[in-house]
């Protein structure tokens, strides 16, 4: 590449907006060779893989799937092009999951409140994958499918504790439950199944 590759490279922090990195892609591209497209595709996958690991699902995102498809289209016929295509979809997936999903919707989903309860009533409020699954007696296709809405609809957060994923309620997935009478089967601390009855 040329004198311009460090500044090019800025676009794998992920801290560049989306107009950002298409300036400097325009001011790149026309110097890039068959030798650069593998730098390119290193770049963007830095890229997407921490837009997707950050669960981004802002608008900006639209601008970036428009930047990835023009670089398709630029290296078209080569196997950068479909390795960009790759990056292109998923970031059409976070897209297409940013989609407003009415949170009453999600709420009267099976599990999806008594997941809200468990995370509000539990010590330290955050539990990982496994003793939330092993709550909801659920496997974990199911238990991924609850988690995706929750996460979805900004009714959870997910963390890291070490090597595991933890969930914890949002101050949003808190009003919501609050403001809506629950009955659920939930845990108390020692993993004992019993009744929850809230006031509507």
């Amino acid at each position: 590449m040329t004198a311009e590759t460090s500044q090019f490279e800025e676009i794998a922090t992920g801290l560049l907006s989306a107009a950002e990195a298409c300036a400097i892609v325009e001011r790149c591209a026309p110097n890039w060779s068959e030798a650069d497209c593998g730098d390119v595709v290193d770049v963007f996958r830095s890229w997407a893989w921490k837009a997707l690991d950050a669960r981004r699902r802002d608008d900006e995102l639209k601008q970036w799937h428009n930047l990835l498809r023009q670089l398709v289209s630029h290296f078209r016929g080569t196997t950068a092009s479909e390795k960009l295509g790759v990056l292109r979809d998923l970031v059409y997936e976070s897209i297409a999951v940013a989609t407003p999903f009415p949170v009453s919707n999600v709420l009267n989903k099976k599990h999806v409140k008594e997941l809200l309860q468990i995370l509000k009533s539990v010590h330290g409020g955050r539990l990982d994958r496994k003793s939330i699954g092993s709550r909801l007696r659920l496997e974990h296709a199911n238990l991924a499918r609850v988690l995706t809405l929750a996460l979805t609809a900004g009714l959870v957060v997910r963390s890291a504790r070490g090597k595991s994923a933890c969930f914890s309620i949002t101050e949003f997935g808190m009003t919501q439950l609050e403001s809506r009478g629950t009955y659920t089967n939930a845990c108390d601390a020692n993993g004992i199944g019993c009744k929850i009855h809230t006031i509507p």
